[in-house]
């Protein structure tokens, strides 16, 4: 049993240090039977959309958030990891008192951080829900403080530090035994042979003496041993925190002084975008990217699992520099990636199991976001593709359907590089609540449409219905994505 402790031990401080992918929890903000309301804002968004790629972003979309820090000593925050958007930002102490949305989270200090660069380029990032503006600043961003290998190491040097008290004590002590033994021997050898008080006083004065000195030196060493234990312990947590985790070093980010009111609500401090540099606001270099760049990752890719369950505790997983196969089965399908700055991709087309309804006849752009609940297409085609389901039109342009009816439901089946990906009926719908209490429950169909402006090529946008099914990997290096079914 021991020999086994001691194995797992090693084990684990070997996976700590160790270049390996990284599985970051995740938490979903929102869960599906209460978030009425917020996807009622959502589809007035869309339905309004009126301009260019960069509104396509509705920062209430997002569900899926996590934990990340900043400067040294870290400061924390948590983040949306969002495929759909590429800047790296978060709030700033700096901002006004009057501004909500600031005040309301965690802000970040430039002045506590002794590895802040200033850069000072200010930044608009606009979404359809609001805009972001602030200037750019520089430091390390830290993705996954890992407690667990924080606390195995921080037990293996305790264990061995108190080893090495106990020798040390122990090899003292019986030192100081053996001293006291050998001059008793000697005070009583004087007595006998030479039997004068004035030598016996003084030999038991040396024993004394001795006795004293030795105890001394025994505390002082066990003093010594835990100053050193203290300073050990401490350099090894900021070790293993830089190692356990993933520090990206002279990361540009938005120190925002300015949110709009829609972000006062939303749990997240801020956004990490993960998606190519080319839609990053003023180019800046994005943190997935850096961490390739800088060897931080085995592989140039990451992956997500999304937990659609509403009762789980984990909202899923980001695997940084390859996949997690405890959350997938199967191969992964890969298409390529057609345009980078989203992760966008060719879809053969949409169709409805066992019927003739084919939508995105001919193939059609689409993107994975982990940015957006529901999955987006042009007004037309999600119009006619949820009045096919049976759905009743909201005034928001949403579809609802009875609960009763979603067992019957046909599957939508997306096609991807020759290869089937069905949603059930049970999968693209989702419960909500509503009513004056609450207490009325509907079942929301999770297509929402959009009425693209004529300079832009309508396209599908595959949100977290598609994406909770469907297990997502982002290959930087080869400029994929990939999809496998999911562990749900």
């Amino acid at each position: 049993m021991r020999t086994f402790a001691v194995a797992v031990l090693v084990a684990t401080m070997v996976s700590c240090f160790a270049r390996e992918a990284m599985h970051i929890p995740i938490y979903s903000m929102v869960k599906p039977e209460n978030k009425l309301d917020s996807l009622l804002q959502q589809a007035k968004f869309y339905s309004e959309m009126n301009s260019g790629p960069e509104y396509l972003k509705n920062f209430q979309d997002a569900e899926y958030y996590g934990p990340i820090t900043i400067g040294t000593p870290g400061q924390p925050f948590n983040v949306i990891f969002d495929t759909g958007s590429s800047n790296l930002w978060i709030p700033s102490i700096h901002c006004p008192r009057s501004d909500v949305a600031c005040q309301r989270h965690n802000k970040y200090n430039n002045a506590s951080s002794s590895t802040y660069r200033q850069n000072g380029k200010p930044f608009v990032i606009r979404y359809g829900s609001g805009n972001v503006e602030g200037y750019l600043s520089q430091d390390v961003v830290t993705i996954d403080f890992s407690s667990i290998c924080l606390v195995v190491v921080v037990v293996v040097v305790v264990v061995v530090v108190v080893v090495v008290v106990v020798v040390y004590s122990s090899i003292v002590a019986v030192v100081v035994v053996v001293i006291v033994v050998v001059l008793i021997l000697v005070v009583v050898v004087v007595v006998l042979v030479v039997a004068a008080v004035a030598v016996v006083v003084i030999l038991v004065v040396v024993v004394v003496v001795v006795v004293a000195v030795a105890v001394v030196v025994i505390l002082v060493v066990v003093v010594v041993v835990v100053v050193v234990v203290v300073v050990v312990v401490v350099v090894v947590v900021v070790a293993v925190a830089r190692v356990a985790g993933i520090s990206v070093v002279n990361q540009t980010f938005g120190e925002a002084i300015k949110e709009s009111k829609d972000f006062e609500q939303t749990p997240p401090d801020g956004l990490l975008g993960m998606g190519f540099p080319e839609i990053s606001e003023d180019y800046v270099p994005t943190v997935f990217g850096n961490m390739v760049r800088q060897k931080l990752v085995p592989e140039p890719v990451f992956s997500f699992y999304l937990n659609r369950e509403v009762k789980a505790s984990s909202g899923g997983v980001l695997t940084l520099g390859g996949t997690d196969p405890s959350h997938y089965t199967g191969d992964f399908t890969y298409v390529k990636v057609t345009r980078k700055g989203y992760w966008q991709f060719r879809m053969d087309s949409v169709q409805l199991q066992g019927e003739a309804f084919t939508l995105c006849k001919g193939g059609c752009p689409a993107i994975a976001d982990t940015g957006t609940s529901l999955i987006v297409g042009p007004q037309r085609e999600i119009t006619e593709l949820n009045r096919k389901l049976g759905g009743t039109p909201t005034p928001q342009g949403l579809y609802i359907i009875p609960c009763g009816q979603v067992s019957s439901l046909p599957d939508v089946v997306f096609n991807l590089n020759g290869k089937p990906f069905p949603l059930s009926g049970s999968q693209y719908t989702l419960k909500v609540q509503t009513g004056a209490n609450g207490d009325y429950t509907v079942c929301l169909i999770g297509f929402m449409g959009i009425q693209f402006p004529p300079t832009m090529e309508p396209l599908w946008i595959l949100g977290d219905v598609f994406l909770g099914a469907y297990y997502s990997v982002y290959d930087w290096g080869q400029a994929r994505v990939g999809f496998a079914t999911s562990r749900n």
